[in-house]
């Protein structure tokens, strides 16, 4: 077998990319509607090894209606560039499309090369075109009002100051209509400035109750457990995830409030909480099986022990890096574990040394 062809095989088999168009000097890759970071990855470096295998040519990577933000698609560009050798980078072209508009994080197109990319879009196999563009999955009412609060409450947890409803809807995927709503239904809790942007000054005490009573019922958890399940398990299941460098996979609960919240005195985990950055029940079933073959998805209250599975429905997981490389969580869902565990003590306490971090920075400005 011919050594090119063989090696193209290798990269679809291994990476599972493979050029989607070919002309004269230039491979194309359209990535339809990318929201998972492991994804877009997988598409980027594809790319770069195509690249590598076609020395003369150029590849394009089309993000088409991209649900990740700029920002991070911009971060992730530049880890890139930082990765790959140069002469693969000069012959690279990283693509933002929307609405028919191209817009490039590397070189510009010609006018040409966008009219090919076109034709290529408009004549796309229907069938994909139509999966991919699948409105995204109804939220209730109540979900989206909940999730936009949990994100205020994080800014408000981490004084970052007032947002504006554009941002809201970037970092949330949310319509205008669904954002304005929930920002008027969180009435006068909600502190609105004359450039429209909104913030918490304090602890919304009342909203927060609300969000604990309901929390079950708009995210419900998916439990993970298998025979004599302990806590020894759980450092080794860390270390897998860790091992892994899943960039949609958090550590949450109580092993995420250990990062946020140092200075309380916590309680040893007796199960553990993961937080899944936009996945279906399907897809986290295979990742627990990775991680340990004999981990399946229980009946609440069937095991004293269990791994817990949040997922993080918004456009950006608010995920932290923790000092050791594993991402954490945001505060907000590493404290709705402790409320589904039942440990609201805790809870109080954490909520406490945020109004003292708070209350201490204003003193010392």
């Amino acid at each position: 077998m011919n050594r090119a062809i063989r090696q193209e095989q290798d990269l679809k088999k291994y990476l599972g990319f493979q050029a989607d168009a070919e002309k004269a000097f230039f491979g194309l890759k359209l990535v339809f509607e990318p929201k998972s970071i492991r994804n877009l990855r997988a598409n980027l470096l594809g790319m770069a090894y195509w690249l590598s295998l076609h020395n003369g040519k150029s590849g394009i990577v089309v993000l088409v209606r991209s649900q990740i933000s700029k920002t991070r698609l911009l971060s992730e560009w530049e880890l890139l560039k930082k990765s790959i050798h140069p002469s693969v980078i000069s012959r690279y072209y990283l693509i933002f499309e929307e609405e028919g508009k191209f817009s490039s994080f590397s070189r510009e197109l010609h006018t040409n090369q966008q009219a090919w990319i076109r034709d290529i879009l408009k004549n796309k196999n229907q069938t994909e075109i139509k999966e991919s563009s699948k409105p995204r999955k109804t939220v209730s009412a109540p979900a989206a009002y909940y999730n936009i609060l949990k994100i205020l409450i994080n800014e408000w947890i981490f004084e970052r100051g007032s947002v504006t409803s554009s941002w809201l809807m970037e970092v949330s995927g949310y319509s205008y209509p669904t954002v304005k709503k929930a920002l008027d239904r969180m009435g006068s809790e909600l502190k609105r400035s004359s450039s429209r942007s909104v913030q918490f000054d304090s602890f919304p005490k009342d909203e927060w109750a609300k969000l604990c009573a309901v929390s079950d019922e708009i995210q419900p958890l998916l439990q993970y457990s298998k025979p004599q399940l302990s806590e020894s398990n759980f450092s080794e299941y860390i270390e897998k995830f860790q091992g892994q460098d899943d960039s949609t996979v958090a550590l949450a609960g109580l092993h995420g409030l250990e990062y946020h919240f140092p200075e309380v005195d916590l309680p040893k985990a007796s199960s553990l909480y993961i937080a899944v950055h936009q996945q279906n029940a399907e897809s986290i079933d295979e990742l627990m099986k990775s991680i340990d073959p004999e981990l399946t998805r229980s009946i609440e209250g069937s095991h004293q022990k269990n791994v817990y599975v949040r997922i993080i429905e918004t456009v950006d997981s608010f995920f932290s890096d923790e000092p050791d490389g594993f991402q954490i969580a945001d505060p907000v869902h590493c404290l709705l574990d402790l409320v589904d565990a039942g440990q609201t003590a805790f809870v109080d306490s954490c909520l406490r040394s945020i109004e003292q971090r708070h209350l201490q920075e204003n003193l010392a400005i």
